[in-house]
Formats: structure tokens, sequence, C-alpha cells
């Protein structure tokens, strides 16, 4: 069984965790801000070529998962009250039990990066009527902003009559007006506007599999049969790069 999510840390950190908190998590260390799509593979093998394709060999830990349920985000959210990289796909249903997992860094290549799908690819696979609404709003969104940002130019305009100083005020207070007032409320009316919302979901996972995941994380549950001793606990010192 195979999932792909999306998962970020800015600490680090991915982990894997039970959905309860009671149980130890396992990590791989990502050397810095990280984010991308993520393959996790549940009792059942990652493909043949991803310990070719990985950076260097692949790193083991265990996790339990005593509620089922598998949580797979940035390790800073692992007890975390109001948790930030924990979405509605981090979740993971599995069956109960203990779990050897292994981590996959991959290495991007020239190939990765050629073949990665581009937003305006993404939406030509939209259905026609909402490729075009979308397109529209966000033209009209990106409208808003451009307008923002010739606000700016009046600085130049009126400092030679008023002066840098009260030039600068100007500008400020206008560009700061205009944001506070348009552009936030263009952000909200895209927020509410549910036909928007439904196609941009729809947008961002044709990208998140339209890409080659550079994280695979493969759990095998231990009642299978398979006995591996841990690498560590801590499953990485890995940078994903």
């Amino acid at each position: 069984m195979r999932h792909r999510i999306e998962v970020a840390t800015d600490v680090a950190k991915i982990g894997v965790w039970d959905a309860s908190g009671t149980a130890t998590p396992s990590y791989i260390e990502t050397g810095g801000d990280w984010g991308g799509a993520v393959d996790v593979y549940i009792n059942e093998s990652a493909p043949a070529n991803a310990e070719a394709r990985s950076s260097t060999a692949a790193k083991e830990g265990f996790v339990s998962v005593p509620s089922g349920r598998l949580i797979i985000a940035g390790g800073e959210d692992y007890g975390a009250v109001a948790p930030r990289t924990i979405g509605a796909d981090s979740a993971v249903e599995v069956p109960c039990g203990d779990y050897r997992v292994r981590f996959y860094v991959a290495e991007r290549d020239e190939a990765d990066e050629a073949g990665e799908m581009t937003i305006s690819e993404a939406e030509e696979a939209l259905d026609p009527d909402d490729r075009a609404y979308y397109r529209a709003a966000s033209r009209a969104d990106l409208r808003v902003g451009l307008m923002g940002y010739t606000l700016f130019l009046l600085f130049p305009i009126l400092a030679f009559p008023l002066g840098w100083k009260p030039a600068l005020g100007v500008t400020v207070a206008a560009v700061a007006a205009y944001f506070g007032i348009f552009a936030t409320r263009s952000e909200r009316r895209l927020k509410d506007d549910a036909r928007y919302q439904r196609i941009d979901k729809r947008l961002q996972h044709i990208l998140l599999h339209g890409q080659r995941a550079p994280l695979i994380i493969e759990l095998v549950d231990l009642a299978r049969g398979e006995k591996l001793q841990p690498a560590s606990a801590e499953a990485s010192t890995n940078a994903l790069g």
C-alpha cells in the first residue's frame, strides 16, 4: 500500500509517529528546512531502484503504532499543542503494531528537474471550465497585487517637491493602506470561493503527483516475521539536499 503525501519541516527533521503521541517517534534528519513529496510504503517493499537512487545507504528505525493511525510530518509537531505541518493528509491508517522503518533519500538529477510538472502543465489537466475559472480568478488576484506595487512609484514622484522623508512616509502609508484593504479583501474572497478552493486543491494534488518523491519511507510490520536491528533510535544524520 503506497501513499504520497507532502511534508515540510522547519527543524530539519521528518518524523513518523503514532497519532496518540504515546509511542517514541522515528526521525530522519534533513540537514535544514525541507519540504516536498514523500512516498510511504506500508507492508510493501519500496521500488527496486530506491536504494540505487539514494545518496547513502537506507537509514533504519522503529516505530510503534498502537492506535492504527500513523502521522508523517515535520518533527517540530510531535506532541505540539498547535501543530503547523500536520494536515488532513498527514495521517495514514495502518494495522496496529510495531514497524521497522526504512528511509531512502533520493539524489535529484537533471532528469528529475526536467521532468517536474509546471503549474501551466498541471492546469492543462483540469476540466476546461475549471481551468478558465481558476485562471481568471488568479489573474484578478494578481492584478490587485501588481496595482499595489505600483504605489511605490509615489516615492520618486513626491521626493522632489516634498523631500525624501515626507515622500517616504506618504508612500509607506499608501502602500500599507492599499494592501491592508484591497489585497486583504482579494485574499479573503479567494478563501471564501468554494469553487476556487476545490480547483486549487485539485491542482495541488496534480502537482504533488507529477514529480518524483525525494524521500521514500518504507514501513514493515514486525509481526510479519521480519527481524532487524535498528541502526539507531533516530534514523539518520543524512541531509536531503
